[in-house]
């Protein structure tokens, strides 16, 4: 696709998220959108989102692969781990 589908930012956009076995529903506005090799990929900010719903949103994050990051080390810095699990991501 040569361009990306028009996204209103001022309209909340029902959001579904599913893993198995979990499922949860959110509200966001799309802010922003980039190309990503042959695809189109957008980024929301939440809007609303329920207590239940975001215990749910937790649990496909933390379940998901590859899986975050369980341990921090000492003898490296912070933002050398937040990069280094980055990395490991892309």
């Amino acid at each position: 696709m040569d361009y990306p589908h028009f996204i209103d930012p001022n309209k909340e956009m029902k959001i579904v998220l599913k893993s198995h076995p979990y499922k949860t529903v959110l509200y966001g506005k799309v802010i922003q959108v980039m190309r990503q090799e042959e695809h189109w990929k957008y980024a929301f900010q939440i809007a609303k989102i329920g207590e239940s719903e975001y215990k749910k949103l937790l649990h496909i994050l933390h379940d998901r692969v590859p899986p975050l990051t369980r341990q921090v080390r000492d003898s490296i810095g912070f933002y050398d781990n937040i990069k280094s699990n980055v990395l490991k991501r892309t």
